[in-house]
């Protein structure tokens, strides 16, 4: 059964909404940048335990290398090594997470060995990672409540392609749903790169065929 909470008249709803929307449009973001969190870190996860070695290398891993090594010896050996293997994960995942994620992005790129599609003219990869500096500091000034627009936030955001996602340093941190709109474009547009820079690394230039 269900019980109303509150009847408003149509001007008092009107005006309750456009109080709200401001602040679901700053949890909205706050969201998405979590939900790109997650699928930026699970993209390079799918990357590293194709390519564990990227992880193994230097002195101090030497244990965990000969344990790859040994692990088709036999079932107690493939368990020692995925044992030790996710717990360099968790290891890595923990510090990446103070990286930022934009860098985390990079890396990705980087280890993966992937580049923009060829079909991109106007951004690349440091524009997208930029973008999600951008984000991420919104993200920050949301969680830690700050009525003002911080002067990174400000700096980052005039550096971004277009001016959808502009914020001027010292004013009211005003999230409108432009920002969200902004958000969920981005991550879509990047999503179609990085999918679009796999087809490529396999069957090379797309726009080309």
């Amino acid at each position: 059964m269900q019980t109303p909470i509150a009847v408003w008249p149509s001007r008092e709803a009107a005006e309750n909404y456009e109080r709200a929307t401001p602040i679901l449009s700053a949890y909205g973001a706050s969201d998405m940048y979590g939900a790109l969190e997650e699928v930026i870190f699970e993209l390079y996860l799918c990357f590293l335990n194709d390519v564990p070695m990227t992880l193994m290398r230097g002195q101090e891993f030497s244990q965990l290398r000969r344990l790859y090594r040994d692990r088709e010896a036999g079932d107690q050996a493939r368990m020692a090594w995925e044992e030790a293997w996710a717990s360099r994960l968790e290891s890595w995942r923990r510090k990446k997470l103070y990286d930022g994620l934009h860098n985390v992005l990079r890396a990705f790129f980087e280890h993966a060995a992937l580049v923009r599609p060829s079909t991109y003219r106007v951004t690349d990869i440091d524009d997208w990672c930029r973008t999600v500096e951008a984000i991420g500091e919104l993200r920050n000034c949301v969680t830690h409540g700050a009525s003002r627009v911080s002067d990174r936030l400000a700096n980052l955001s005039h550096q971004l392609v277009g001016d959808a996602f502009r914020f001027n340093e010292g004013d009211p941190l005003d999230v409108r749903l432009e920002h969200l709109m902004f958000i969920e474009c981005f991550c879509d547009q990047l999503l179609t790169a990085i999918n679009l820079s796999l087809v490529e690394k396999v069957m090379g230039p797309v726009g080309r065929r």
